[in-house]
């Protein structure tokens, strides 16, 4: 076996994102483009958009590995759409404000909803009165005229910058990002396969002035430095296909797992070595493991990038919070992998303020502290103690996909005894997540009893 055969046989190719998949369909129907999906999320519920991708007369149909977006003869002219989509759902959006399709968005009870709600009605979207769908209740978008506005992020509510970013990205919006930290990194991963044309707008400091040269001598007395930013939704030339890179989660996922469990180095990806993927490994890093960027050449001459893990002595340390911010998705599997380090870990800059977010870091507490590892808060995150003596993982009931797999991960890298049945629900929806256990996890340990 050559070295090439035998690191191919070593990587392990992780699916995009669900969200990087609805992108890049919503990014074909801007363009009016025939597209190819290499490598996207293998279970989108396209009947769910089937009118909306009928109306401007394509189909979309998984083709092997790849998702196909086709042009056809459409027999959805006239047709509604009838399924009730999330408000951050990007193909709904362009369908409610571009394509002005009445589309019907699902209407929660939560601080986040009531963020992105409040958001659009910003950006000049006027809603209708709300009616019950299907025992639900949903309200559509009656109007759309564009504002210019500016918003403001504090440090807890960094999050909203993707949900804005995303919205001027799918309708070619432009607005203005003020922050105290910087919110703009994290757009291109999150908008991806979108495009943000970014202008700085914060003064450059003059090196000649002798009272900024004294000031900036001053740190500590310095006031904060706002970043400032102009975004742009813009068109560009869409190519043929578009490969998506592996789902941050489950490479964060992946990456812990292999960590503690594998006995050679792991390799996985497909990654964009984005600013999150860079970070990530910072983190990995800083927690004393080993982990590069590993570059594999196929024989199609397709050059693509991976993580390259190594198993390592794990030491506490506290993660600050623009690492945090940076990579978000890997908050929970990072809990995980700290509870495996010889002291105590703070995890910051965790986006306190969405009430999503608030569960899922309750959540990630709850199932840690069922074996015994003691969880404790500070602000804006929490600090995870190793136990003296661990137990098992009590399998609890979550709605959140995010915790059911953490929950999982957890279970299969702590607990002495085969997991039961109840642990591996969330393998029906997410089946690519069985393909990391199969790869890293001997085949006893991860069997039901």
């Amino acid at each position: 076996m050559t070295k090439a055969a035998f690191e191919s046989g070593r990587i392990l190719n992780i699916p995009g994102s669900k969200g990087h998949t609805l992108n890049a369909i919503a990014l074909a129907l801007k363009a009016d483009r025939e597209l190819t999906i290499k490598n996207p999320h293998p279970k989108v519920d396209l009947d769910k958009y089937r009118a909306i991708i009928g109306s401007r007369g394509f189909k979309a149909e998984y083709d092997g590995d790849d998702l196909a977006l086709k042009k056809i003869e459409s027999d959805y002219e006239g047709s509604q759409p009838v399924a009730l989509f999330d408000l951050d759902d990007p193909i709904a959006l362009l369908a409610a404000i571009s394509f002005k399709l009445p589309v019907r968005f699902l209407l929660e009870e939560n601080e986040d909803f009531e963020r992105k709600f409040l958001i659009l009605r910003r950006l000049g979207v006027e809603f209708g009165s709300v009616r019950k769908v299907n025992d639900k209740n949903a309200v559509a978008m009656e109007s759309f005229n564009p504002v210019k506005v500016k918003f403001n992020f504090q440090e807890s509510n960094f999050y909203l910058a993707n949900y804005i970013g995303l919205i001027c990205a799918v309708c070619g919006l432009e607005t203005e990002f003020l922050s105290k930290i910087d919110v703009v990194k994290p757009l291109a991963e999150h908008l991806f396969p979108f495009s943000l044309s970014l202008e700085n707008l914060r003064k450059a400091v003059d090196e000649t002035d002798e009272l900024e040269k004294r000031l900036r001598k001053l740190q500590k007395h310095r006031p904060e430095e706002n970043s400032h930013y102009r975004i742009k939704g813009v068109s560009l030339d869409l190519p043929d296909r578009v490969s998506l890179p592996a789902d941050p989660f489950m490479t964060a996922l992946a990456a812990v797992i292999a960590a503690i469990d594998s006995e050679e180095d792991a390799i996985i990806g497909p990654l964009m070595e984005s600013e999150g993927e860079k970070t990530f490994a910072k983190i990995l890093t800083k927690l004393g493991l080993a982990c590069d960027f590993y570059k594999h050449l196929y024989e199609d001459g397709a050059e693509l990038s991976f993580f390259k893990v190594g198993s390592g002595r794990l030491s506490g340390r506290k993660i600050e919070e623009h690492l945090m911010r940076a990579f978000i998705e890997g908050f929970g599997a990072l809990a995980v992998l700290a509870s495996f380090a010889d002291d105590k870990t703070i995890l910051r800059g965790l986006p306190s303020s969405s009430s999503l977010w608030q569960s899922r870091i309750s959540g990630v507490a709850d199932i840690l502290s069922t074996a015994g590892i003691r969880i404790g808060e500070v602000e804006d995150g929490f600090v995870i103690e190793p136990p003296a003596e661990r137990g098992d993982i009590v399998c609890r009931e979550f709605d959140d996909p995010y915790l059911q797999l953490i929950q999982l991960a957890a279970g299969l890298l702590i607990n002495e005894k085969p997991l039961t049945t109840e642990f591996f629900q969330p393998i029906s929806r997410y089946p690519h997540f069985k393909g990391i256990i199969d790869k890293f996890r001997p085949r006893s340990k991860s069997l039901a009893s």
